[in-house]
């Protein structure tokens, strides 16, 4: 998961203007969940630091 979570971002902000937002719209909705564990992981890592 995490690893398609990166992708994703990896896309969106490196070449956002090729998103469809339809895609991104159905993604959201069937993934929020995933969006909001790699937020946590994220976090998690730089409050160790």
């Amino acid at each position: 998961m995490m690893e398609n979570m990166a992708k994703f971002r990896n896309i969106v902000v490196h070449r956002y203007d090729k998103v469809d937002e339809y895609i991104v719209i159905n993604i959201l909705k069937r993934h929020l969940n995933d969006f909001l564990v790699y937020r946590n992981v994220i976090v998690d890592t730089l409050s160790q630091n």
